[in-house]
């Protein structure tokens, strides 16, 4: 997956630029973008600075140069299928458990309290981190692939959702209530 490095920073605009569409057009409630989207677009590329200094070649790269030198068990040596499937599954376990322990331990609630600290929800409110906590879930994800080695692209496929499944749960859009229930 030779273009992988450009793939998801472009699926993500494309995400994120419907998502502000989508709040511009058909908002569930009226919101005050100005201050707040300053605040939470500085945090987001803090975030991507951070994790660019201390991960000059990405998490998608250091996933590609383990499956190089593969060894042991791994689940990029499944059936593609299997590999998506349990990735997908072990990931979103893991990072819900990460999610949880941000909120139990009182250090890590400190980083954490930044996301939660947004006077209103949009589409920007799920880029809102504090660099501390994208450093801790990098980390913690380098540690998740080191463990279980799924493809690349299938890493790739799962940051992807992940994403982009953040930026719909945090966006202000209206939904019918026939849909949204």
């Amino acid at each position: 997956m030779e273009n992988a490095d450009s793939t998801r920073p472009l699926i993500f605009s494309i995400v994120l630029i419907t998502f502000l569409i989508w709040e511009i057009v058909r908002p569930s409630f009226k919101n005050a973008y100005p201050k707040r989207l300053t605040t939470n677009l500085v945090l987001f590329i803090c975030g991507v600075i951070l994790l660019k200094i201390c991960f000059p070649f990405g998490i998608f790269g250091l996933t590609q140069k383990l499956n190089e030198t593969q060894r042991g068990f791994s689940l990029s040596s499944l059936p593609v299928f299997f590999d998506y499937i349990i990735t997908i599954v072990l990931f979103d376990f893991a990072i819900y458990w990460q999610h949880r322990i941000m909120h139990i331990f009182k250090r890590l609630w400190r980083f954490h309290s930044v996301h939660h600290s947004d006077k209103a929800m949009d589409f920007s409110s799920a880029v809102r981190f504090h660099p501390g906590e994208i450093l801790f879930s990098g980390i913690y994800k380098i540690v998740l692939i080191l463990i279980l080695l799924p493809r690349p692209e299938t890493y790739l496929v799962y940051e992807i959702v992940l994403s982009s499944f953040a930026l719909f749960n945090h966006s202000n859009i209206y939904i019918s209530k026939d849909i949204d229930n």
